[in-house]
């Protein structure tokens, strides 16, 4: 942790095993991170999210509303992971995406632009998808 302002003295939120939360990032509302995940810029990890196992998050992304990042995975840019997704593996989401609505990306994926994933289903298997306006 950088700073005080990095953790959240409210709720039961924690940084720990070689976690490192610095800049402006924030973790607040029962959230976790965990386990050489490095948060930078001004990342917002809350509400019962979790962030761990070699994750890296940069710039203005947030995670929250039971979402999980793990496993090498690396959100950037304004993405948002929410509402119970999960973003594990060598996976890179980044530009204005979001995941969320319980859907799982893993394995090599590639989530860009203005993509939105939603709902109860698996993407996988070095799947590339991007959306534009």
């Amino acid at each position: 942790m950088e700073k005080e302002e990095n953790l959240s003295h409210e709720g039961n939120c924690f940084i720990y095993d070689d976690a490192v939360v610095c800049e402006d990032a924030r973790v607040r509302d029962d959230a976790i991170v965990k386990n050489r995940v490095m948060l930078l810029g001004k990342v917002i990890v809350k509400n019962e999210a979790v962030i761990e196992n070699d994750a890296l998050l940069n710039d203005r992304v947030i995670v929250q509303d039971k979402g999980l990042v793990s496993d090498k995975a690396r959100i950037s840019g304004c993405a948002r992971i929410i509402c119970k997704a999960t973003v594990k593996g060598n996976v890179l989401v980044t530009d204005k995406a979001c995941i969320q609505g319980n859907a799982v990306v893993m394995d090599d994926t590639v989530i860009r632009g203005y993509a939105r994933i939603s709902g109860n289903l698996t993407i996988g298997g070095c799947a590339v998808i991007y959306a534009h306006f």
